[in-house]
């Protein structure tokens, strides 16, 4: 009898300890964010947005991923047989080395920045044929095309709708580098250039566009549309709950 008081004695307590911790319960984690939760408030993010390479098949109008676009004068899509995807209107992009575009630091272009006609910069994107020799992008405290200072490039979530300064960005190609920021160094909007948007969701799923024109070399008053999709990922130190509001 005393052995069976006993069993009974703990039985009870492992009950009473396993409703206080909700065993079993689908509604025991109460600090999870739910997956209605949408960012809120106005946050600078610091991290890196990693790049989701761009996939292209055939028979896909607009590829999925990050991919960057070419617009003539009028708005023509210059197409490029060289990009790799089966659609040449679109030319696929693949993460660098640092898995994408970091806000709030440079990326800067690598010493030498060109081995012939081919771009080296590798960080932000892996360098990507186009029309015959490799594009790359990079960002530096100096535009090397305009040499201007530029600020560091920084994003921000306001209620999960993206905007940003970007004007750092240049695409390193044919041993020449061409600006492709938004705004341009200087602040200013020329041309077909359109400001940084996007969104951004609870879980760090972004898109991020913006179009910039092109001054200069064979290409001058073409247009540069560019198109990151991937995972925001904050910096060090910063749950991506606290980075976006969530």
């Amino acid at each position: 009898m005393q052995v069976r008081s006993m069993t009974i004695k703990i039985g009870v307590l492992a009950g009473v300890a396993c409703l206080a911790a909700a065993c079993g319960s689908s509604t025991s984690s109460t600090s999870a964010a739910p997956s209605s939760a949408k960012p809120s408030g106005t946050h600078v993010l610091a991290g890196t947005f990693d790049i989701a390479p761009g996939t292209c098949t055939t028979g896909t109008a607009t590829p999925g991923g990050s991919w960057f676009q070419m617009l003539g004068h009028g708005g023509a899509v210059v197409k490029n047989s060289f990009g790799g995807c089966a659609n040449p209107d679109y030319t696929p992009l693949k993460p660098g080395t640092k898995g994408g575009l970091v806000s709030g630091t440079y990326e800067p272009n690598p010493t030498p920045a060109f081995s012939g006609s081919n771009a080296l910069a590798d960080e932000i994107v892996k360098p990507v044929s186009f029309f015959g020799s490799d594009f790359a992008l990079a960002t530096q405290a100096v535009d090397p095309q305009t040499g201007k200072s530029v600020p560091k490039p920084s994003v921000t979530s306001t209620a999960g709708v993206l905007s940003g300064n970007l004007e750092a960005i240049d695409a390193a190609y044919n041993g020449a580098y061409f600006n492709q920021g938004s705004p341009k160094p200087g602040g200013t909007y020329p041309g077909t250039t359109k400001a940084v948007s996007g969104t951004i969701s609870c879980s760090g799923n972004y898109t991020l566009e913006w179009q910039s024109l092109i001054v200069g070399g064979a290409f001058n008053g073409y247009t540069g549309v560019w198109h990151l999709t991937g995972t925001f990922v904050p910096a060090a130190g910063t749950s991506l709950a606290k980075a976006l509001g969530c």
